[in-house]
């Protein structure tokens, strides 16, 4: 059975222009089994409703809208209906109901969670750019980090059984839209709103302002004028 890892050894070792990389994953894009089959895994009632945190995490972009989404291509409302009705449900069937099941879930979840985690990226970096604030940055960067490493110690459980190591890293990589909605939800809502637009009100603030000056030469004309005025 092909597994994720050993796709991202060959990719290490041979680049990703190498024919073996690109066969790699495509097999393991289309395997509908995990290395758990047949496994009586017994898996808690917590790991299957932690598979909503992706449910959850849409409906907290939907919340807590940020103002740069007004000039932004990027797709975020898609992004969070993809989360709601979609990634959360699918998450669940694939990783809860038939982990140890030879299901077509399995791949479709793998098919729409690799393009989900490149929105991700290109969503946080949009807030980088639209002035996230430095505190919210440290600890997204810290919650991505720790997603990263569960990720990959949940990949190592799995490919050598470990049913309790799989349980636990699987977990803690499902809880990370849920770390960082409270992340984003705690700005929002008690330091100031919109989480990465500070750039975007200094420019608007900016913008107001030479709006509301009058210029130099209307100030010099109107002044004339009412001299002459009372004069007459």
């Amino acid at each position: 059975m092909v597994h994720s890892s050993k796709c991202v050894a060959s990719l290490v070792n041979d680049g990703c222009a190498s024919t073996e990389v690109h066969r790699c994953f495509i097999d393991w894009f289309w395997v509908t089994q995990t290395s758990f089959f047949g496994v009586d895994l017994d898996l808690p009632l917590w790991f299957g409703l932690f598979c909503f945190n992706y449910s959850i995490g849409g409906i907290m972009m939907l919340l807590t809208k940020p103002k740069w989404i007004e000039q932004s291509r990027f797709p975020y409302m898609t992004f969070a209906f993809l989360l709601i009705f979609v990634q959360g449900p699918l998450s669940c069937w694939a990783d809860y109901v038939h982990m140890s099941n030879d299901s077509i879930a399995h791949s479709l979840d793998k098919a729409l969670a690799v393009p989900l985690m490149m929105m991700e990226v290109w969503k946080v970096t949009l807030m980088i750019w639209h002035g996230m604030k430095p505190m919210v940055l440290v600890l997204y960067s810290m919650a991505t980090t720790a997603a990263i490493v569960s990720l990959l110690n949940s990949s190592e459980a799995q490919l050598l059984g470990d049913r309790d190591g799989f349980v636990f890293w699987h977990g803690m990589w499902h809880i990370y839209p849920l770390i960082v909605s409270i992340i984003i939800s705690v700005d929002y809502y008690f330091f100031g709103g919109d989480h990465a637009c500070a750039n975007d009100d200094s420019a608007k603030a900016v913008d107001e302002q030479q709006e509301s000056a009058i210029p130099l030469s209307s100030y010099v004309m109107t002044s004339r004028a009412r001299s002459k005025i009372k004069s007459s």
